[in-house]
């Protein structure tokens, strides 16, 4: 199960999750400065909570850090976020803390690699334009073979060519 805390704020469950998460965005500020830091926690089973996600959201976006973290509490990626758009990722760490080789993403433009949770096994690989998703995207499945391609046009989803089905389920 899954849980928000804001500053000193209350903690919600997984039923208001994304409500709260939208909210936030939209109208809560954890402090009376322009910048808010928001955090996501998971609850374990012995009843620890644990920080899965923290970020910074100024003007009604993502603005500063976002940091991911693993279920063992090793911090899982590091990148900064400009006016909402991704602008850097700092770095990747596999759950045992050590680096993966991500690619380069200096100024939202660079390509890069996104890995399946908790493992580092490519799922996909391609571009980023201006903190964008750009051009072909590989997708590759869990054994690390490649399964298709995604078209991109400025972050959109323009096509794709999927010889592998069970990459989707």
């Amino acid at each position: 199960m899954n849980f928000w805390l804001c500053g000193e704020g209350v903690i919600l469950d997984d039923m208001k999750y994304f409500v709260f998460f939208f909210l936030s965005f939209l109208f809560y500020s954890c402090s009376d400065s322009d910048k808010s830091i928001i955090q996501t926690f998971k609850k374990l089973d012995n009843g620890d909570s644990i920080l899965q996600l923290k970020f910074e959201v100024s003007s009604d976006e993502l603005n500063g850090f976002y940091k991911v973290y693993y279920d063992n509490g090793v911090q899982k990626v590091e990148s900064i976020y400009q006016d909402g758009l991704l602008d850097e990722i700092v770095f990747v760490h596999d759950r045992n803390g050590n680096p993966l080789k991500y690619g380069k993403l200096i100024n939202g433009t660079g390509c890069v690699k996104l890995f399946f949770d908790d493992t580092a096994i490519v799922k996909m690989a391609g571009c980023i334009v201006k903190g964008k998703f750009s051009g072909k995207w590989s997708n590759y499945n869990y054994n690390g073979e490649l399964t298709g391609y995604d078209f991109y046009n400025m972050g959109r989803l323009k096509g794709n060519d999927n010889f592998d089905f069970s990459y989707y389920h």
